[in-house]
């Protein structure tokens, strides 16, 4: 390095150190301040934001479901024809289905229309299970109560092979109806014992599709009424009666009834069930499917929107499509004419057991 390098290197830092000195000791108003306050008030707008964005977000209450049923629009209702469309009536045998109402049929017309479907030529199923669908009305005099689904068994008065499963508790007191109910078919049958099982929660409730129980071992399941619930014994869904003979038969060869809801849906539900097989006769068939509308009816609520509790009825076997509408007429259970008590008449016997 030269030496005139090196004076400008020295005479660069002492410059350097000057000017640091200089401004160590230099007057006020030549030092840059800021004496004035950054947005006055703007985290306090910012915290009024948030509180009032708070505010704006709904809490979520609990509220009980009669008040949310009746908050609820139900737009996914079961359209009923009008008049103008069941009035028309094809002028040929050969017509488009879209455009007409579909033929209400008898139970043996239904019948032979299935056959026809499922002959050798076509499906090939003449041994098929024959089903019935039935729609039902659940909406009550007020208008947010509805009917809760439902699900039963029903012993048919023409037995066929349907193919189910079945898992039964029996609950009795004596020894004999034990031996009975195994010799039916229960998977379990016992007495107290089983009770006490239940109570310790070595025995599960939900392994068990039913629990019938005798009316002499009641008084000591009353204490699992709260454990129990719906699979209570109750004499409207036959798990409850003296005979224990005839109320495991009646659910081993009885037939599955549920009453299914569609999603969105609480005011019509739908029944799906078989009947029978197309190899039985149409007599058979009708009983059978008369056996299942009057058992259904029995869950007809006390005061309905309508008079008319099932609503359809369609014939159907799969695996085909084809589904026939029944007619309900012949097929619905004769209710019995209540009794009109005359008041007059009352007060006369009144009169009469006061004179005595």
């Amino acid at each position: 390095m030269s030496a005139s390098m090196k004076q400008g290197i020295v005479a660069l830092a002492q410059l350097s150190r000057l000017s640091f000195e200089l401004s160590r000791c230099a007057p006020p108003f030549c030092i840059q301040l800021r004496s004035y306050a950054a947005r006055k008030g703007k985290r306090e707008a910012i915290k009024k934001a948030k509180r009032a964005e708070i505010k704006s977000v709904e809490k979520k209450e609990w509220k009980p479901k009669r008040l949310l049923v009746k908050q609820q629009v139900f737009t996914a209702e079961r359209p009923t024809p009008d008049s103008d469309w069941l009035a028309r009536v094809p002028s040929d045998d050969v017509y488009l289905k879209a455009f007409y109402p579909a033929p209400i049929l008898s139970v043996a017309a239904a019948v032979a229309q299935q056959r026809e479907v499922n002959s050798v030529q076509m499906y090939n199923n003449l041994q098929g299970h024959v089903f019935i669908t039935l729609y039902l009305d659940m909406r009550m005099e007020k208008k947010n109560k509805f009917l809760e689904p439902f699900k039963t068994t029903v012993r048919l008065p023409h037995y066929f092979e349907h193919g189910e499963d079945k898992s039964v508790l029996v609950l009795c007191k004596t020894t004999a109806d034990q031996t009975k109910a195994r010799e039916c078919g229960a998977t379990i049958a016992g007495g107290v014992e089983l009770i006490k099982q239940m109570e310790k929660g070595q025995l599960d409730k939900g392994d068990f599709e039913l629990i019938i129980a005798t009316t002499d071992i009641l008084p000591d399941l009353m204490a699992l009424r709260g454990y129990l619930r719906r699979q209570f014994p109750n004499n409207r869904n036959g798990s409850l009666g003296p005979d224990v003979v005839q109320l495991v038969e009646g659910y081993i060869k009885g037939i599955k009834c549920e009453a299914l809801k569609p999603e969105g849906v609480h005011s019509y539900a739908n029944v799906d069930v078989k009947i029978g097989t197309l190899d039985m006769s149409v007599e058979q068939l009708e009983a059978n499917a008369k056996a299942i509308i009057s058992h259904v009816t029995l869950y007809k609520p006390a005061k309905p929107a309508t008079p008319n509790f099932v609503t359809d009825a369609f014939l159907r076997v799969p695996p085909g499509k084809e589904k026939c509408q029944l007619q309900l007429d012949s097929l619905m259970p004769v209710e019995k004419p209540k009794m009109k008590r005359n008041i007059e008449e009352d007060k006369e016997e009144e009169k009469i057991a006061v004179a005595n």
